[in-house]
Formats: C-alpha cells, structure tokens, sequence
C-alpha cells in the first residue's frame, strides 16, 4: 500500500520520525520506523503593489483622503497559506499603519507594504502616494457691492485718487492669504499694462481693473472690478461785468449781443463746456444767441455753463439800458471818445508785438566786448540798433523807430529796449528786461499819443546738439497817454498792458554742402492794453474798454554762400494777426488783422572786417485782399 505524507511548515530544520504498523487476519503485528528531516522554508512571499497614486487636495484642504489598504495590494506565498498585508508610512521617523481612510499632505508619500509568512519570511514592496494643489486660489471683494468702485473726482480735478489696492483679498487652502496684482491698461496706450501700488487717478468714466493671484504651486486666478468715477462738479464760471447801454433818440431799445461779452468757463474735466444765454423769469424762456434789443431799465441775464457730465452752473450778470435824452451828447461822446482812444491803442498792440527783439543773437555776444551799431529801413519804416556787450554778462540795448500812413492815419511810433542777461551755462540765459515805447496817431479829426513803460523778465536756451533755440518772455506796465478830439479839450487817461511771447528758432545745415543754410521759425505773440476809465473835461465818463492782440508767425530763411564776401538771402514768412476789443472799439477792424504771406530775398556783402551791407525786397499780403506792403530794404553794420 500507498501512504502520503504531508509535513508541517517549521520555522526550523526539524526531525519527524513514523512509525509503520502492519496487522494481519490472525491478529499478528509487524512495525517498521524511518525518520524524516523536514528542513525551514526560506521563501519569501510575493507582493503585488499598485501602481503609483496621483491625487489632487481635496476641496479646500491642503491634504488629500485616501485607503491605500483598497488599491487591491496581494500576496501570495509557497505554502499556500493566506497572507495579511500591512502598509505603513514613515511619520517623523517613525512607521505608522494604515487603516483606512488617511489625509495625505502635499508632495510625495512612500506607502510601504509588508507580508510575513508563517516561517517569518518576510516580503516588502513600496509605492508612491503623490499629492498636488491644483486648486486656484479665491480672491473676494468684501469691502464694496457689485464688483464696483464707484468715486466723485476730487474737488477741481478730473480724477479721483484712490488706492484700489485695499478693495481685495485672496486666499488659497495652501498657501493662505496671498499678495493680490492689480493692473489697468494705460489710459494713453492700450496697449501697455500699468502695476498699481497705492494711490492712483482714476479719470472720469469707467477702468477695468484686473485682479491676479497665484499660489507657491502655480494656480492662478484673475477677476476683475470697475472703478467708476463720476464728474459731479460743475464748472467754474465768471460772468461778464454789468454792462450799461444808451438808448439813443428815436429808439426804442438798445441792442446788445450778450455772446461776445467778456467771460469765462471752465470745466474740472478740461472738456468744452456748452454756454446757453437766457433771460431770467422769462416766460417762455428767452434764450440770446446773437444781438438782442434791450428795452428800458435793468435785465437780468442767466449764463449756464453745462459740462459733458450734466452738470451745470448758472450765474447772473445785468442789462441796463438807459433812455437818453435827444440833447444828451453823452453817448456819442463815448462812442468817438472809444473809437479814437481804440484806434491808436491797436496800433500800438501791432507795433509792440512786430518789434520785439530777438535774443537768439545773444549767443554770439558772450566772451568778448562788443559794440554794434545797426541800421534798417524798409518803406515806411526806420530802425537802429545799438548793442554794448561786457564780455562776462551782456547789458544791451535795441530802439526801433516807424512811420506808416493809412487811410489818412498819421502814426509815429518808437520802442527802447534795455536787458541784461545773465548766463546759466553757456547754453541757457536769463534777465530782466525793459520797454520804453512811444506812439502818436492823429488824423483830421483827433490826435491821440502816449507813452509807455513794460517790466518783465526773458529766458532761453539753446538745444545741447542742434543749432535750436527757444526763447520766451512777458512783460507788465502801464502808458500814460493824452487825447485831443478836434475842436476839443485835451483829456489825460492810462492804460494797463501786457506783452506775452515764446519763440523757436534754428538753423539746420546742409553737412554736404556747408554753403546752404536753412532756418525755421515760429513764434506766438499775445499784447493786451486796457484803458482806465477818466472823466473828460465836460464831466463825462469815458468807460473803460480792453484790446488784445494775438500774433501767430511761421517762417523759412534760406541762406547761401557764394564766397566768403557775399551772401545771397531768400525766405517767407506767413502771419496771422486776430485783434478784439471791447465797448465801441469792438466796431473798429484793423488792415492788418487776418493772414499773410511775405516774401524776402537779398544779398549781404561784406566789405570790411568791421562792416557789412544788406540790400533786399520784400512782398507782404498775398493771404490779405485788405492790406498789402512792399519795399526794399537797405541795412548797414558797422562793428567799432
């Protein structure tokens, strides 16, 4: 017969010994023994791990659940017998087990899996429980409704300040409170992006603002709020004077066109400003939109100012028109008085404005004494030109001097200028600088004269590389001047002035070909003279009245060399000249008012080391079917 055998499993070599008993019918046994050796089993189990988890944080946690013991981790072993499986992770150096459910934090875990058989043989095998933050941060607003900032501009701006920087905050389930980025577009250019970091202008209208988080692991989040700035100011306003008026004799009303009296507005956000003229407590309103006949007594008049915003300001100025009896000279006389007086002061604004005197050329008087002695005429006009120079600093001296006639106007007119500069480098000057000037104007039926004094300052400097130079200056003073109406009394008054200007100038030469020289100009001129109110010697009041004078010049001299001796000359000069006045002077329309185009040409010689002289012609009023002027020009430079 056949026996099987099955030995244990040991943990040691270890000796079984059978025994083997026969028995027969008759009851008779035989025994035989052997002895086994069954030897330790030394086979490790086999683990099967699963693959490597990759796990996102749970919402709003910086960890992430997992029961690695259900990843379907087995074991088998050679005996066949069923094996437990332990897994554990290594917490500050120590193993902990697994059972369950474990939050595991950011980054890299290794899980380890253990198996031991019943003959301590042992089996281990590990894999990775990695865990990432894929979760953007969350930036909320708390501090405002709506995802909007709403703001009024600052009292007298176009803007609102304010530091968008304290409106959001960001968390993150990681990293915690992060630092938020705010960015606009540039209001200028759209297509750079502006950082803001504390206070800010904000313009009127609405910004988008862009907030930006991003967490240490890269998740980012953007949202974005309007910054709305509204415009509730209204703008600034100064109503015209009060205006008195006659109503002549035989009239019944006496016309005024409120739009062209002297006022101002302006708006905090620089934009226009609609201006509506209406009389107050007029039912149906009556708005004024040009000249309006006024009939006795005192109007009230409305000037709203409404900026692009809506909002709007009103103030008041009067009307008031007096019936004037048929033997009361009053008006006439200051009307003529106005129209006289008005005449001679826009002439003297022209003469003023045409004969400053340029300070360019004090770049060639800086290091050396100098006396210059200069002489120019040109049709109606004379000028002479003296300048002394010191050497360190430059004190000089420029006079001009004109006759002209027209529409049988006899005008004189004679400017003295004195400056010093004051050099701040040998690029840039400054100085004080002062104007005598004299005028008389007389016709027929008047004479009118005066003589005045303007104090003011200049300044220029020269571009560091190019031959460019800007110069700019103002003046402020007074005239003292007399008025003798034909068959009348001569009668005293003054007047206020101011002279305004800012020139750019240069020469650009030709560096293949330094005989030509090209030299471009353009300056802007502003003159204002406002005559004083006076009593004549008949006890009437002559009102006062302002007249102003703007002066635009744009300009291209061309020189070239022939030789060292002789210079031929060549250029135009395009002008435009817009005069105002007020009262009854705003009746008067000066010639030269308007556009014009003048055309030079000339040769210079120079006939010694001392001395040069300029022959020229000249053609003005090609832009003007009112005003032409033409002449030659003679000029004579002798150095002492």
């Amino acid at each position: 017969a056949e026996y099987t055998y099955y030995a244990p499993v040991v943990s040691v070599d270890t000796e079984i010994t059978l025994t083997l008993e026969v028995k027969d019918s008759k009851g008779l046994t035989s025994e035989d023994t052997v002895t086994i050796t069954v030897s330790k089993e030394t086979i490790a189990p086999e683990i099967s791990a699963p693959d490597d988890q990759l796990l996102n944080t749970d919402e709003g946690k910086r960890t992430a659940s997992l029961d690695v013991t259900k990843l379907g981790a087995s074991a088998t072993d050679s005996s066949g017998e069923t094996l437990n499986l332990v897994h554990t992770i290594d917490v500050d150096g120590q193993p902990m087990e697994l059972d369950g459910s474990y939050d595991f934090p950011l980054g890299e875990t290794i899980v380890t899996i253990t198996a031991t058989d019943s003959a301590g043989n042992l089996a281990r095998i590990t894999f990775k429980v990695v865990v990432k933050d894929n979760e953007s941060p969350v930036i909320t607003t708390p501090s405002i409704d709506a995802d909007e900032v709403v703001l009024n501009v600052d009292q007298g701006k176009s803007t609102a300040s304010f530091d968008i920087s304290t409106v959001g905050k960001a968390t993150d389930s990681v990293d915690g409170e992060l630092e938020i980025v705010y960015t606009i577009k540039d209001p200028t250019d759209a297509d750079k992006i502006v950082t803001l970091d504390g206070m800010y202008n904000f313009p009127i209208g609405s910004t988008e603002v862009k907030l930006t988080a991003e967490d240490s692991s890269g998740n980012k989040v953007t949202t974005t709020i309007n910054v709305k700035v509204l415009d509730n100011l209204g703008p600034v306003v100064t109503p015209p004077k009060n205006v008195v008026v006659d109503i002549l004799p035989g009239e019944d009303t006496a016309s005024v066109d409120v739009t062209e009296l002297d006022y101002s507005a302006t708006d905090n956000s620089g934009g226009e400003v609609t201006i509506v003229f209406s009389i107050k407590d007029s039912d149906p309103t009556i708005v004024l939109n040009g000249p309006y006949d006024f009939g006795p007594g005192v109007t009230t008049i409305l000037l709203t100012a409404t900026d692009a915003s809506g909002n709007s300001t009103t103030v008041e100025f009067t009307i008031t028109a007096n019936i004037v009896a048929a033997d009361d000279p009053t008006p006439e006389i200051i009307r003529k008085a106005q129209l006289d007086i008005g005449e001679m002061m826009l002439v003297r604004n022209t003469q003023l404005a045409q004969h400053q005197t340029g300070l360019v050329e004090r770049y060639s008087r800086m290091t050396k004494p100098d006396y210059r002695l200069n002489g120019w005429g040109a049709g109606d006009e004379l000028k002479l030109d003296f300048n002394y120079t010191t050497g360190e600093n430059d004190l000089w001296l420029d006079s001009v001097g004109s006759i002209s006639h027209s529409d049988g106007l006899k005008s004189d007119y004679a400017l003295l200028t004195l400056g010093k500069d004051f050099w701040i480098s040998d690029r840039a000057f400054v100085g004080p600088i002062v104007e005598f000037d004299y005028i008389n104007s007389q016709d027929e039926d008047k004479e009118v004269s005066g003589t005045g004094m303007l104090i003011g300052g200049y300044a220029a400097i020269k571009h560091p590389d190019q031959q460019l130079y800007i110069e700019g200056r103002i003046l402020k003073g007074s005239s003292d001047n007399s008025y003798t109406p034909v068959g009348g009394a001569e009668e005293s008054f003054k007047t206020d002035r101011m002279v305004a200007k800012i020139e750019v100038s240069g020469g650009l030469q030709d560096l293949n070909n330094s005989r030509w020289m090209a030299s471009p100009n353009i300056s802007v001129t502003y003159v204002e003279d406002e005559m004083n109110e006076f009593t004549n010697t008949n006890g009437v009041a002559i009102t006062s009245f302002k007249t102003s004078l703007v002066q635009v010049d744009v300009g291209l001299n061309v020189e070239y060399s022939l030789n060292d001796a002789t210079l031929l000359t060549g250029g135009f000069s395009a002008s435009h000249n817009k005069s105002e006045a007020t009262g009854y002077a705003s009746e008067l329309k000066p010639e030269s008012d308007g556009s014009s185009l003048r055309f030079d040409i000339g040769v210079e010689r120079k006939f010694s080391e001392n001395g040069t002289v300029k022959f020229g012609t000249y053609y003005g009023g090609a832009l003007n079917e009112d005003y032409e002027d033409y002449g030659v020009n003679f000029e004579l430079n002798l150095k002492f």
